[in-house]
C-alpha cells in the first residue's frame, strides 16, 4: 500500500533519470548517516510505456515520515543537470 505521508513527489527529472542515481542524490544530499541505509525504501520514476523514457516525475518513498522534510530540501538541487523540485 502507498502511504502518502512518506512519499515525496520529484518534479523536472532528466528523460535519462534512474533510480539508482536518483537513490543516490537524496541519499547523499540529505546527508543520511550510512546507519539509515534503508531510509529510502523505493524510487518511482514515471515512465512512457511505449518508450520507457522518463516522463519528467517520479516519486520517493521513505521508512518514515520524519525523513520527508529533510527530503524536502532538495528542492531545486541539481540532479543531472536539472534543478529539481
Amino acid at each position: 500500500t502507498l502511504d502518502s505521508t512518506r512519499s515525496v513527489f520529484i518534479g523536472n527529472l532528466p528523460y535519462k533519470a534512474n533510480e539508482m542515481t536518483l537513490r543516490k542524490h537524496f541519499k547523499d544530499g540529505c546527508d543520511w548517516d550510512d546507519d539509515d541505509d534503508d531510509v529510502i525504501e523505493g524510487v518511482r520514476i514515471v515512465r512512457d510505456k511505449n518508450t520507457m523514457q522518463c516522463k519528467g516525475f517520479g516519486y520517493l518513498l521513505l521508512k518514515d515520515k520524519s525523513f520527508v522534510p529533510q527530503a524536502l530540501t532538495m528542492h531545486e538541487s541539481t540532479y543531472m543537470k536539472r534543478d529539481i523540485r
